[in-house]
């Protein structure tokens, strides 16, 4: 092969951005090559500019103040001269409920079928809470991830040999 088989044509070279597969399919491994070599290049080149439009991006921002309201109060000192706008319900009566408090004045909680169905501690998880709950696990999946944790979802059900190693073994 001689170094003609190694140059690209010139509408290769210059609709690069748009390069179709067809335009591929006409070229031999060398060209392939070359043109692999030239969209590298082209990406290196992108990121030096998404990097040089990123910093001025921030640099403007960054000079960008928050717009605030004519009513805002102007001060050094938030805490001294900030003032409530507006309140609602009752903000000066503290009450403390518990969990299962909670959980009853939201209906989360059916205690009476859980206990028939489970015993003395046994409860049914229902509405608002089960979403509540999902929620909870998702956000310790998602944490766990992130810290590189493989999340793993077992079997229900196991067979009698693998029973003994871990539990009670059925009878």
């Amino acid at each position: 092969q001689d170094a003609s088989d190694a140059e690209l044509p010139k509408e290769v070279i210059e609709n690069l951005d748009n390069i179709t597969g067809e335009q591929l399919a006409e070229l031999n491994v060398k060209q392939i090559k070359l043109v692999r070599s030239l969209i590298d290049d082209k990406i290196e080149e992108n990121n030096r500019n998404l990097e040089l439009h990123a910093s001025e991006r921030d640099q403007t921002v960054g000079e960008i103040s928050n717009w605030v309201h004519n009513s805002v109060p102007v001060s050094n000192d938030e805490d001294k001269d900030n003032r409530t706008e507006r309140t609602f319900g009752d903000c000066l009566t503290r009450k403390k409920y518990s969990h299962v408090d909670l959980i009853h004045m939201i209906g989360g909680v059916d205690m009476e079928r859980g206990t028939t169905t489970s015993g003395g501690r046994g409860y049914y998880l229902m509405g608002v809470a089960v979403m509540l709950q999902q929620a909870l696990i998702q956000h310790a999946i998602q944490m766990l991830a992130e810290e590189e944790f493989t999340p793993l979802y077992t079997p229900f059900f196991m067979k009698k040999e693998s029973c003994g190693s871990c539990s009670v073994v059925p009878v």
